[in-house]
């Protein structure tokens, strides 16, 4: 599979085994996109592992693709492709670094 560096970064529907890391992305923290609304899975956009540290806010629930972590806060590992869904009320600041 080759995608052009030009390209908008790929969608994969289904593919669960499929591992996608793009190497034109630089390792290192990364401006963090928005956060989603509370419960919307939001995907990985960067295609690269990522730890995700999020802070403040009045968070109830992490999860990642699916999977509740049990911390409302701190950091954790999103893989490349996957999901992390949030529950608050408050929304909270995350910060993303790239793998």
């Amino acid at each position: 599979m080759f995608f052009s560096q030009y390209a908008q970064a790929p969608v994969v529907t289904g593919g669960a085994n499929v591992r996608m890391i793009n190497m034109r992305q630089v390792s290192g923290v990364a401006t963090a996109p928005g956060i989603p609304a509370t419960t919307v899975a939001f995907q990985n956009p960067f295609w690269r592992d990522a730890t995700v540290t999020v802070t403040g806010g009045a968070v109830t629930v992490i999860a990642v693709s699916g999977t509740a972590l049990g911390i409302t806060s701190g950091s954790f590992l999103v893989p490349s492709g996957k999901t992390v869904t949030l529950t608050y009320t408050v929304a909270p600041t995350w910060k993303w670094v790239l793998s």
